[in-house]
């Protein structure tokens, strides 16, 4: 087993549920985030969806200030209490950069990895590829800002649980 490897499961096995984590906010941290958790509600669509999902460890780095991360963690909830087979764990981006690094130099969050008992892979990063590539492309500044905006309003959730599940 790689070093990094290890490491990454330690941070797994000492990580925080999703009500550990919002616990542990201020309280307006944490009314905000239970605000995305109902919002980001999965419809009967995304519970099938959701329903197929096989078991799965997933160890996520962000940050409780984080919008990006206020929105993925409630998508990542919701399927969780669909199919409980989802399993994941959070662990704070302070503490955990120099292991951040090995995955993505930018230590962008979300950052979430699967993990299994001989590897591990980079699941989702920051926002969903396809929206990365529209900011990517030959948009104006605020363009892309709404965009930004829009992502952080969770209007592109059908987006980040494509991504999501796709990988896991």
């Amino acid at each position: 087993m790689s070093d990094i490897l290890e490491q990454i499961i330690g941070l797994y096995d000492s990580g925080l549920t999703y009500q550990q984590y919002i616990d542990a906010a201020d309280l307006d941290i944490k009314d905000r985030h239970l605000y995305y958790l109902q919002a980001m509600r999965l419809n009967e669509s995304e519970v099938n969806r959701a329903l197929k999902i096989k078991a799965v460890k997933l160890l996520v780095f962000c940050s409780s200030y984080c919008k990006d991360c206020r929105i993925v963690l409630s998508i990542l909830e919701n399927l969780h209490g669909v199919n409980p087979l989802l399993q994941y764990r959070i662990a704070d981006r302070v503490g955990n950069r120099d292991i951040m690094k090995e995955i993505d130099i930018n230590c962008r969050i979300p950052l979430i990895i699967a993990i299994s008992p001989s590897d591990f892979n980079l699941v989702y990063n920051e926002i969903p590829k396809s929206l990365y590539s529209t900011i990517s492309g030959d948009l104006n500044d605020s363009q892309k800002e709404a965009i930004r905006k829009n992502y952080r309003k969770g209007l592109f959730k059908a987006e980040i649980m494509d991504e999501l599940i796709s990988k896991i």
